[in-house]
Formats: structure tokens, C-alpha cells, sequence
């Protein structure tokens, strides 16, 4: 996620309705993306496995080179905020009837398959247009 300052990530977040069927999820993603420095592809090929185990949320995410941009298998390190937003993830996952088996999504789509990166997408730029930021600030392919 590309933001110059906190004050925009805010603006964003705010413009999210957490009443709306996926918008914790994107709350979520939002906080997560700012928070690891993940590309945008590789959050909506988030497994289950890669970020939990032995029933907590690991301190770093391996992402192997099948998910990433560069085809050169990484690891993420996670601060206190990104463990909790993936906590709570998987928490609304398996409220909302998601799956949270080791090869779920960590991001489901409403067909609870991976998330588009398309989508991803247009769910940034419709939050940024209600937020009223500039074209800058996009999701990092």
C-alpha cells in the first residue's frame, strides 16, 4: 500500500463502513498492507499456514517465491499491529463461515476463494475517492 502519511492511512481506513459485508476484511487488509509492506498480490495469496500456527499468529510471514513479484521466496517480519489484524482476520473469517483451514485465504472473496487483485483494487480506489485522497495512493502490485 502506497501512503505518504498516517494522516491519509486514516482517512482511508475512516472511509471504510464496518457494517458493510466485507468491510472489515478491507480494514484488515488495509491495516495489514501498511503495516508488513506486502505487495497487494501477495496479501490476496495469503494462506492460513503462512501466517498461523500450533493456533497463533506466527511472528513472521514466509512468502514462497509461487506468491510474490519477484518469484524469490521472502520473509515478512510482523509487528504487534500486523499480528492483531491477522488475528482478527481469522477471527471474522470463521464468524462469517469462512474457512480457516492451513490452505484458506486470509482474505476470502464472497465465493471463498482468493481474493481478485482487480478487486483489491477498486476497493481502494472507491475508498479513496469517498475518503477524497489523491490518485497516489494505491495498492502496491
Amino acid at each position: 500500500m502506497f501512503c505518504s502519511t498516517t494522516q491519509e492511512v486514516r482517512r482511508l481506513l475512516g472511509a471504510i463502513s464496518p457494517r458493510s459485508p466485507f468491510g472489515v476484511r478491507d480494514y484488515l487488509a488495509i491495516i495489514t498492507l501498511c503495516h508488513t509492506g506486502m505487495r497487494i498480490g501477495e496479501a490476496n495469496r495469503l494462506q492460513v499456514r503462512y501466517i498461523a500456527g500450533e493456533g497463533r499468529i506466527l511472528d513472521e510471514i514466509y512468502l514462497p517465491s509461487s506468491i510474490t513479484k519477484t518469484r524469490r521466496a521472502r520473509t515478512i517480519p510482523l509487528n504487534p499491529i500486523a499480528q492483531k489484524a491477522l488475528g482478527k482476520i481469522l477471527f471474522f473469517n470463521q464468524k462469517r463461515g469462512f474457512s480457516v483451514e492451513p490452505h484458506a485465504p486470509v482474505f476470502p472473496w464472497k465465493n471463498h476463494g482468493f481474493l481478485p487483485i482487480r478487486e483489491s483494487e477498486r476497493v481502494v480506489q472507491k475508498l479513496r475517492e469517498k475518503a477524497s485522497l489523491s490518485a497516489k495512493i494505491t495498492p502496491r502490485a
